[in-house]
């Protein structure tokens, strides 16, 4: 069942010892909406905490609060989680969630009651609404974990989900005293040097299709402890095949376990990447959307490439 935001603050509003669910490999988005809806649940004297499958990267922990005693949450709801895949090892709550806050167009409605609205940018917009409904003080550690969501979902306000909106937001949440600055950076402009060797193997391995139209690259389990990564850092690896000139279909394969890969497809102008993530029981956004695929390499990379043709030819 679809409801509003309003609805949701009134869900929550009767809820105790809420657990927040966000999806594996963990983004700044689901980052940012969850922990900023931890603190605001908090400051309505609620004990809250946030569940996800795999750690949260280093990078982000100096800007998130205390995780607080441990308990058994007697309420769920998540964030940014559009299918209870995404929930992992936490899977089997999913039909316990009684509320999800999304804007993936591709949301299988698995919770009670859900709000779904695509045209966000982020989920940490809907959260900065979520805060202002419930009558709790956006303050400097909240705008901050928004701060976090809209930047890295937006690529520092660069991708085109971009919109005026989120730049009204983005503004509200500076006016709080978020240290936007040192955010940015942090985010966009320092990479560790185990995030330079990663995209060195990224960029080694990347192979170009149909008229070089389509371009993948591949981060195997032994790369990625070879170069001394992290999950947050193969983050930065996703974007890199996308960029190049003339590629209108970029794909990141990331070896979550042997031969069981993480697809992360992004797309320019011409393809809806969430209609290509669809072929392999995926979703996500237009421009950026995600898949689990098993199998050898080679397998799984002429599975992409079939499909991926299918779409360039049209």
């Amino acid at each position: 069942m679809e409801i509003t935001l309003a609805q949701a603050a009134a869900r929550l509003r009767q809820m105790e010892d809420v657990g927040i669910l966000v999806h594996e490999n963990p983004d700044g988005d689901c980052i940012g909406s969850g922990y900023a809806l931890l603190l605001a649940l908090r400051a309505l004297g609620k004990r809250a905490r946030v569940l996800c499958s795999d750690p949260i990267p280093e990078k982000f922990r100096p800007y998130l609060p205390e995780e607080g005693e441990a308990f058994e949450p007697a309420h769920y709801v998540s964030v940014d989680t559009a299918t209870p895949a995404l929930l992992g090892r936490y899977g089997d709550l999913a039909e316990k969630v009684e509320v999800c806050i999304d804007h993936h167009p591709s949301n299988s409605s698995y919770a009670r009651e859900t709000v779904v609205q695509p045209e966000a940018a982020a989920v940490c917009e809907m959260i900065f609404s979520l805060v202002e409904i419930l009558g709790v003080s956006c303050t400097r550690p909240v705008a901050t974990c928004l701060y976090i969501g809209l930047i890295t979902d937006t690529g520092c306000f660069q991708f085109s989900n971009t919109t005026a909106h989120t730049h009204r937001v983005a503004a509200a949440l500076m006016e709080q005293g978020v240290d936007y600055a040192t955010l940015n950076r942090l985010f966009f402009s320092t990479k560790s040097r185990a995030r330079l060797r990663i995209e060195k193997c990224a960029l080694e391995n990347l192979e170009f299709f149909e008229g070089d139209k389509l371009a993948i690259t591949a981060i195997t389990l032994a790369m990625k402890a070879a170069a001394g990564a992290d999950d947050g850092d193969l983050e930065g690896v996703t974007p890199i095949p996308r960029q190049i000139e003339g590629v209108e279909i970029g794909v990141t394969l990331r070896e979550k376990a042997p031969d069981s890969w993480r697809v992360s497809v992004r797309t320019n102008s011409i393809i809806n990447a969430a209609e290509v993530c669809a072929q392999f029981g995926g979703g996500g956004h237009v421009r950026a959307a995600g898949c689990r695929m098993e199998g050898p390499l080679p397998q799984v990379k002429a599975a992409l490439v079939e499909v991926c043709a299918q779409y360039l030819r049209r």
